[in-house]
């Protein structure tokens, strides 16, 4: 059912037997402040989108039982000033967009994550319930631009991708990014507190914060572009991986939104190129950590010593080939044992 751009759309039409509806669009209802309760009779819907629906207040309880829903699009409903609960029971959802939901203070909690925190409280549990692990499939959450936002509950462990750009307002993480694979994006986050960053650093493969200096837990750091890395044994197997951290020192007034910047690093040993590597991104922010893991081809290598060289590369109005310098830059050689804690003796970052 596709109703975009009915922008004199104030009310929906009972959905009791609309059992068989699978998409519903909705985007740039202007005028829709509310869905009726019998939404949760369409227990097949997959997608439903309210983009722009900047009239939209709240969305009813019953939108939990829509358990087959896998995406829910309510980008610049600048009104919504609350999700229900039970939006947590929908164990189909793959993505969900709140970007843009300025009135929103805080996501709800589930009761379901309530019960599993407090099983890992008890001495006496030995094993979590499998049920529990399989509340939600959610793997992308977009919370960009949520200014009101002060705290972050607990995610399903199967998310993937959290943008939470632009949540001026954030200070607290009260979750656990169990996921190894995990991105994170916290991009203009400066409120976030100590243990907040601590956490978005020890966790998934990617991240980006605001950071000034590039933190104790890398073992290697420099404030400048290069770092030389001593390697923890020889000989060394056919690859190993290291985290990097990196601090860009680009000029944001240089290119436009719509260039494409690249985090360089040529990675030398005895002088002679061994691997050339580089992260994509649609922008590059200074003042911003960005933490991803790289895999280095380390068979050949003779000496203990790899040095790793840093820059940002993209293209100005011209469409020349620009470089940018960083200002600092970190490396943790990664284990084959997990790393417990990314604290010294004294408890800093």
């Amino acid at each position: 059912m596709d109703l975009s751009d009915s922008r004199k759309l104030e009310d929906l039409p009972d959905f009791s037997t609309a059992t068989n509806l699978h998409d519903l669009n909705l985007s740039d209802c202007e005028r829709l402040v509310e869905l009726p309760s019998s939404i949760g009779s369409a227990v097949n819907l997959h997608q439903m989108n309210f983009h722009n629906c900047m009239s939209l207040v709240k969305l009813p309880s019953s939108i939990g039982n829509a358990v087959n829903l896998r995406e829910l699009n309510l980008e610049y409903c600048s009104r919504l000033v609350e999700l229900p609960s039970s939006i947590w029971n929908i164990v189909n959802l793959k993505v969900l967009n709140l970007a843009y939901c300025s009135s929103l203070v805080e996501l709800p909690s589930s009761d379901l994550y309530s019960l599993q925190s407090n099983h890992e409280s008890s001495t006496d549990i030995q094993e979590l319930d499998p049920w529990i692990r399989r509340i939600s499939r959610l793997q992308r959450l977009v919370l960009m631009g949520m200014k009101k936002l002060v705290s972050l509950p607990p995610l399903p462990d199967s998310l993937l991708d959290l943008h939470a750009e632009e949540c001026k307002s954030l200070e607290r993480l009260d979750c656990a990014f169990r996921n190894p694979d995990i991105s994170l994006y916290f991009i203009n986050c400066y409120k976030l507190n100590q243990e907040a960053r601590d956490l978005i650093i020890q966790s998934g493969t990617f991240a980006v914060f605001p950071a000034e200096e590039v933190p104790q837990c890398f073992t290697y750091r420099s404030s400048g572009s290069s770092v030389t890395v001593k390697l923890n044994q020889m000989p060394v197997g056919k690859s190993t991986k290291f985290k990097v951290g990196v601090i860009c020192d680009i000029d944001e007034y240089e290119f436009g939104e719509t260039k494409q910047e690249d985090i360089l690093c040529r990675i030398t040993s005895e002088g002679n190129a061994i691997t050339f590597y580089y992260r994509p991104g649609r922008r590059i922010y200074p003042g911003h950590l960005y933490k991803y893991e790289i895999e280095v081809e380390t068979e050949d290598v003779a000496s203990s010593e790899l040095v790793f060289e840093f820059e940002v590369d993209y293209a100005n109005d011209a469409g020349e080939d620009v470089t940018s310098e960083i200002k600092g830059c970190g490396i943790l050689q990664l284990l084959d044992v997990p790393l417990l804690s990314f604290r010294d003796g004294d408890g800093d970052f």
